[in-house]
């Protein structure tokens, strides 16, 4: 199988790939950032994970990132390993403009709150112990 899609890079270095298929009614964004665990110092760990979660914090315009991709019908998540950081978006092909905009306003300026911050890191820390210090095996 082979997807055919259209390559270019915007004038600010970011590169966009777009593949059309009409037979789907949704859309997908996805969002990759070349940072992950391992740009880290061994000395500070946790910080691309940290800045996933607060990318879901806010931002200028939209103080509820979630609440706006399901109010039209849409769903988002993201991950963080080693290498990359990924957010994507799922949500009605009528509503790509929306995708846009909710990512292309979190780009532009997050909500980095002291309040925001507390909330993540305890989000981040508590993930942390569920995944890793309390491994059954």
């Amino acid at each position: 199988m082979h997807i055919h899609f259209t390559s270019y890079v915007l004038d600010n270095g970011l590169r966009v790939l777009i593949h059309e298929d009409p037979t789907v009614s949704k859309v997908a964004v996805d969002i990759l950032y070349r940072v992950g665990s391992a740009d880290e110092s061994p000395t500070r760990t946790g910080l691309a994970h940290l800045f996933e979660h607060l990318m879901f914090s806010g931002s200028k315009h939209v103080p509820d990132y979630d609440t706006h991709v399901q109010r039209v019908g849409g769903e988002n998540n993201a991950f963080t390993n080693s290498d990359i950081t990924n957010y994507y978006i799922t949500l009605p092909g009528s509503q790509l403009e929306t995708a846009l905009w909710l990512e292309s306003d979190r780009m532009l300026e997050l909500d980095f709150s002291e309040q925001n911050l507390a909330v993540q890191r305890s989000v981040v820390i508590e993930e942390f112990k569920q995944r890793y210090l309390n491994q059954p095996y």
